[in-house]
């Protein structure tokens, strides 16, 4: 089926207390996640297996969506929104899920995974979320900076070249670049690996 986008979408800069707000649940916003939206393609499955090795911390881990593609021992998830760390400890028992605040650090992990949630981090704020991390980072999600005008207004995709400017400044380097196809979006999933 063809997917036409209508129009642009009015932009809407937002602020850290904004974002902070929204996705820590503090706004009253419910965040659901439709089963049909959440569908983890082959594809994206073996990117994961390929590149999150050692202990994997998932950071925005939300209700755990993806975390049941990790064995317990090797993951943790991290997410700022209490009920959603909450949902998924109900479903996903043997995991380390933590809830934790925006400006904290985060635990010692061998990967990072950042999977559809970069997106969301505005640009006055990534800076501060790349200081944070070490060692590997996988980041997966839709990129492209036209995918701003066709998002809910409220999303920051940004070009791979882009991150790997923002990593560079980091101390990392890219070590990988993947495409995989999705069937719930008319555009490819791209994934980065950096390392420090």
């Amino acid at each position: 089926m063809k997917k036409v986008f209508k129009g642009m979408f009015q932009r809407k800069e937002q602020t850290k207390a904004e974002v902070k707000e929204k996705w820590s649940g503090e706004s009253g916003t419910r965040l659901s996640y439709p089963t049909a939206c959440l569908k983890v393609e082959r594809e994206l499955k073996e990117i994961i297996h390929d590149y999150c090795d050692g202990l994997t911390c998932e950071v925005g881990c939300g209700d755990g969506r993806i975390a049941a593609l990790f064995d317990p021992r090797t993951y943790m998830g991290l997410d700022i929104n209490a009920n959603s760390i909450s949902k998924a400890k109900e479903s996903l028992p043997m995991h380390d899920l933590r809830k934790i605040n925006w400006e904290d650090s985060y635990p010692l992990a061998s990967t990072y995974l950042f999977f559809t949630v970069l997106l969301h981090i505005p640009d006055a704020e990534i800076d501060a979320i790349i200081k944070k991390l070490s060692n590997k980072v996988v980041v997966i999600e839709a990129m492209g900076r036209w995918l701003r005008d066709y998002g809910r207004g409220n999303n920051y995709q940004r070009d791979p070249i882009e991150y790997r400017a923002l990593f560079k400044k980091h101390g990392f380097k890219e070590t990988c670049f993947i495409q995989c196809s999705s069937t719930n979006y008319p555009f490819y999933f791209n994934g980065q690996v950096f390392k420090k």
